[in-house]
């Protein structure tokens, strides 16, 4: 019981950050807004140490570029690095990710997930995101640990590669970048605008200055207010792209289970990105920063939502989870289960679908900016070429 109270009071704060309603005076929003004022100052504290120098930064001997957000969740770090693993290597450049490798055992010792042939850690000990970019990118080794540089060191002395790509590095000052790239959601940049805990920001506004570019990810051509970031993002380059939704896995009861199969043939199923959802009865689950997102995007792709269940950000899923889902699932007449990649890599090979489960992951599409963003990456970690 007190684990389901738990994860009902960190679902209601996960809420009131979200949210761009105006709440009452004695609400818990208050108490909130009050840590978030002390919160605040303190990383704005941090970041002028770093700026002026009085706290050490760290170089390592290959260029790094990050990718990280303003807010907490959501913007689509996991996809952009991905998708920037795969460009360097159409580059002719070997990338090395290094993740924090957030709710993983090994967060605090560090390991190699994988060396871009072989998984070594489960998504137990990498953490579901790192785990998740490991098994479907070949030839990319992923290491994990919380200090970043010292990951970042092992992956030079072992890999030898072109360039480290920091997941979520945004706020790791520790570590010099050569490349800062800033995701902001397209349609709220700065979340509802508070700091942590009131708000989804890490950071105040101001902090956009320490971007190279800005990336809007989830933008459809408009982008929403800017005002509080103008003054300080300048002439910096923005580009725009789109999360597309791809079926990566369709796991049904006819399959064995998956944990019978070779690790190789279950982690990375090819794209099936025509196989219809367009009138599906599909019920849908989810534990990321973005529930509502996930559900937004099934609809879009034309499937009927005939039930939902959000859970906390990196939730972990337990029998009695599964089994609710699936009778809720029955009871309202699904045709087919849904859920994101990242949640499925916490219950790969431990259940039997039926209806079967789509496996949802996520494309990113820069449309007409993809050419000047492969340029602009080109140059900046290759001076003089693009």
């Amino acid at each position: 019981m007190g684990s389901i109270k738990m994860a009902t009071i960190k679902m209601e704060v996960e809420r009131i950050i979200s949210s761009h309603q105006k709440y009452p005076l004695l609400s818990p929003a208050t108490l909130l807004y009050g840590l978030s004022v002390g919160y605040g100052g303190m990383v704005h504290l941090r970041s002028r140490l770093y700026g002026t120098g009085l706290l050490p930064r760290k170089k390592l001997p290959c260029p790094v570029v990050s990718v990280g957000n303003l807010t907490a969740g959501g913007t689509g770090k996991t996809p952009m690095t991905q998708y920037l693993a795969r460009g360097f290597a159409q580059f002719g450049a070997k990338a090395a990710i290094v993740s924090r490798g957030y709710g993983g055992r090994a967060q605090k010792s560090g390991g190699v997930v994988s060396d871009g042939a072989n998984l070594f850690l489960g998504p137990e000990d990498a953490g579901d995101e790192p785990y998740m970019m490991a098994a479907s990118l070949p030839g990319v080794p992923v290491i994990v640990g919380g200090d970043r540089f010292a990951g970042g060191i092992s992956a030079v002395e072992r890999f030898c590669p072109d360039v480290i790509l920091l997941d979520d590095g945004f706020q790791h000052l520790r570590l010099h970048r050569d490349l800062d790239l800033l995701l902001m959601d397209g349609r709220y940049p700065l979340g509802n605008g508070h700091i942590l805990p009131r708000g989804a920001l890490r950071e105040p506004a101001s902090a956009s200055a320490r971007a190279d570019a800005i990336i809007f990810t989830r933008s459809d051509g408009e982008i929403g207010d800017l005002t509080r970031i103008e003054p300080f993002v300048g002439n910096i380059p923005r580009f725009q792209s789109m999360h597309r939704p791809a079926i990566r896995m369709r796991i049904s009861a006819s399959n064995a289970l998956e944990s019978e199969a070779p690790e190789s043939e279950v982690v990375q199923k090819p794209s099936t990105k025509n196989f219809p959802l367009s009138g599906r009865r599909i019920y849908a689950f989810s534990g990321i920063a973005d529930n509502h997102g996930f559900r937004g995007s099934l609809e879009k792709e034309g499937g009927n939502i005939c039930g939902f269940q959000n859970f906390p950000d990196h939730y972990a899923y337990g029998p009695s989870d599964i089994r609710e889902i699936m009778e809720r699932g029955k009871s309202s007449g699904a045709e087919i289960f849904a859920t994101t990649e990242k949640d499925y890599v916490r219950i790969r090979g431990k259940y039997r679908w039926r209806p079967e489960l789509l496996v949802m992951g996520v494309d990113i599409d820069f449309g007409n900016d993809g050419k000047p963003f492969d340029a602009f990456i080109r140059r900046c970690i290759s001076p003089g070429t693009g």
